[in-house]
């Protein structure tokens, strides 16, 4: 973004700027103390008529300053159009009243004179704003209604101010014709200028902001153009004297324009419903109407007894009684539409309830239930018809009730913040579900006054998370502990052992001759002879003990909370003697045996270590025969080392040619 429209978007985010603000402030002040000067007529009548001269033009120009300023922050597009045409506006009336201060200070008072040429040339231009600001407001209108009231408005009050001002002005007596001509256009350009106000009323605006703008501009051009309505017929008539009511209206006329231009300059982030002036606007229509009608009679105030007078009056009345008719109307249409927003609202917020998957709930703090979603009968079995009769605790009748109860008063007493997810589990016949549970306390609320209860079904995910953990912990083709569950078993195991007066053994066995089934019979007669393995070994040890299959035939158990070695070495002998045993795997009679490395845990004996010397020690049993168990000794370790060494040094006397064949 442009380093301009940056500092543009600021000026608009900060609002009006501090010396706006005083500026406004002495401006009401000066305008206060000098309606007051003129209205008491302070140190005589010379100095009433030079503070009525001269107090309008420092007014009008600090007006000018507030517009030029809300211009310059506006962004570009049809409001900003309206704002500069309106700060032209005021530009050319400020322009003409120097003028015409200066001809006064000099003793002449030209009318018609140079300082008209400004004045007439501020009509047309403050139209063009006046007509941007509507065409900028009415795009949110329906434009029907706005023309048909529109309409109303002009011809009513159009006759008002035809009677009033402009069928009037002749009867002052006999005055020049130009002069007349100049004064009939300001009273004429003055009352289409009011009009225009009233149309800009009703196009309105859609936030309270635009409104007050509209209405303050519309009060302060009004009472400006009634000051010059006032001047023109004084002016005519030469009866005009600076300080008299005229003047007082121009001066107070300035604060409206420049409070508008100091509103304009506010972020426009109020988008709540009209205010007043939007019930000023409403009304303009029917305002307009009694002015025609008062406009009527005053046509027939000479008829007093003719039935024209009375034919008036009756229809003067029959039309408050429609205007009243049709106020009552607009009002039942309101609440009309209002109670079917309402009920649109409800029916959907009821068929997204009646469609959700997760049950809501509404509980009293003793569970009982006040209301239930559809969900919960797929759920909890729970009837939504007959949930207002039931206690949520019945449902609960296993451990978890007490959780549950907990879970509630934990709720009941939290104010403004959920409670939970937690987890509780529900049995449904042999069903199994567990379930998420979030809560909030709506006590307070007045459509609710309850705990509001959601409830997740969790049961899906919970199996998928089993079986991730199984497959990241078990064997999946014998549902025995993998090597790293195993790992972690014998870690804890030797742990315990070092705090008590335990051991913990390990024992790796390794299927002999398992390659021959596999290659006589087939991998899937060799799978379910991995399980059926998997199975004597299990029952062939204690519940305490841990079974692990390694990878191919080889397996591992773990035994702890044994105190004699002689209790390991018996058991391993039953294991030897239980897979002696035949397996039937299909039609085929089927004999194994194993070979069998035992190590026990020592005082400095670590992980790594103890599965180390249990494999060793199977090797030792493989090399002795097989069908055996060897129990691990540290000598084992030593020539373990030695076959390393010989072999090292063989691969190297081969490597160097230190062999000789004799």
């Amino acid at each position: 973004m442009p380093a301009d429209a940056v500092t543009l978007a600021n000026l608009r985010a900060a609002g009006p700027p501090r010396w706006i603000d005083a500026l406004c402030i002495a401006f009401v002040i000066y305008v206060a103390v000098g309606v007051g000067w003129m209205l008491t007529g302070i140190g005589g009548e010379r100095v009433r008529h030079y503070v009525g001269l001269l107090a309008d033009t420092p007014a009008c120009f600090c007006a000018l300053i507030v517009a030029v300023e809300a211009t310059r922050r506006l962004k570009s597009g049809v409001t900003k159009s309206a704002w500069s045409f309106l700060s032209t506006a005021i530009a050319l009336y400020t322009a003409g009243t120097m003028i015409g201060v200066s001809s006064w200070l000099h003793g002449r008072d030209p009318f018609p004179g140079p300082a008209d040429l400004f004045y007439l040339a501020f009509y047309p231009t403050l139209l063009i704003a006046i007509g941007l600001m509507i065409r900028a407001a009415a795009a949110r209108i329906r434009w029907t209604q706005f023309l048909l009231d529109a309409t109303i408005l002009v011809t009513g009050f159009g006759a008002f101010f035809w009677y009033l001002t402009i069928s009037r002005a002749p009867e002052h007596g006999e005055v020049d014709v130009f002069k007349n001509a100049i004064s009939q256009l300001y009273m004429g350009g003055n009352c289409i200028i009011v009009l225009t106000f009233g149309v800009l009323l009703l196009a309105g605006n859609a936030t309270r902001r635009g409104q007050r703008i509209s209405l303050l501009l519309a009060l302060g051009f009004s009472t400006m153009l009634i000051a010059d309505i006032a001047w023109s017929v004084a002016k005519i008539t030469g009866r005009y004297i600076p300080g008299e009511l005229p003047d007082v209206l121009y001066l107070v006329s300035y604060v409206p324009m420049a409070l508008a231009g100091r509103e304009r300059m506010k972020e426009a982030t109020d988008d709540a419903t009209r205010a007043v002036s939007g019930l000023i606007a409403q009304s303009l229509p029917y305002a307009a109407m009694i002015s025609a009608f008062f406009f009527l009679l005053a046509l027939t105030q000479g008829m007093s007894s003719g039935p024209a007078t009375a034919m008036t009056g009756v229809t003067f009345v029959l039309g408050l009684f429609i205007m009243l008719r049709q106020g009552l109307s607009l009002r039942d249409d309101a609440a009309n539409r209002e109670r079917r927003a309402a009920r649109l609202v409800e029916d959907r917020y009821e068929s997204l309830i009646a469609n959700a998957s997760d049950v809501i709930m509404v509980v009293a703090i003793d569970g009982a239930i006040r209301f239930a979603s559809p969900a919960s009968e797929r759920t909890l079995g729970l009837r939504p018809d007959r949930a207002a009769h039931g206690n949520l605790f019945e449902l609960w009748r296993s451990a978890d009730a007490d959780r549950l109860r907990a879970f509630l008063e934990e709720v009941a007493a939290s104010t403004g913040r959920p409670i939970g997810p937690v987890e509780m589990s529900i049995d449904r016949g042999s069903t199994h579900f567990v379930l998420e549970v979030v809560g909030n306390n709506l006590i307070e609320d007045a459509a609710v006054k309850g705990l509001a209860l959601n409830f997740r079904d969790i049961t899906e995910r919970k199996i998928l998370e089993e079986q991730l953990r199984k497959m990241a912990f078990y064997d999946p083709l014998t549902l025995l502990a993998n090597r790293s569950l195993f790992r972690d078993r014998v870690q804890h195991a030797i742990a315990l052992a070092e705090r008590g007066h335990h051991q913990a053994a390990v024992f790796f066995l390794d299927l002999d001759n398992f390659k021959n089934v596999n290659d006589t019979l087939g991998h899937e007669a060799g799978d379910r002879l991995l399980q059926a393995v998997s199975q004597r070994l299990i029952e062939s040890t204690r519940a305490s003990d841990t079974v692990a299959r390694l990878g191919g035939d080889e397996f591992a158990i773990l035994l702890e909370g044994f105190s004699d070695s002689g209790e390991v070495e018996h058991l391993a002998a039953a294991l030897l003697g239980k897979l002696d045993q035949s397996f039937l795997i299909g039609n085929a009679q089927l004999n194994v045996s194993a070979s069998i490395g035992v190590a026990l845990s020592a005082d400095d004996t670590d992980t790594d270590a103890l599965l180390g010397q249990a494999d060793i020690a199977m090797y030792h049993a493989k090399a002795a025969g097989k069908s055996r168990f060897v129990v691990f000794h540290p000598k084992m370790q030593e020539l373990l080392q030695e076959r390393l060494r010989l072999q090292a040094d063989l691969q190297t006397a081969i490597d160097d040619g230190q062999f000789v064949v004799e």
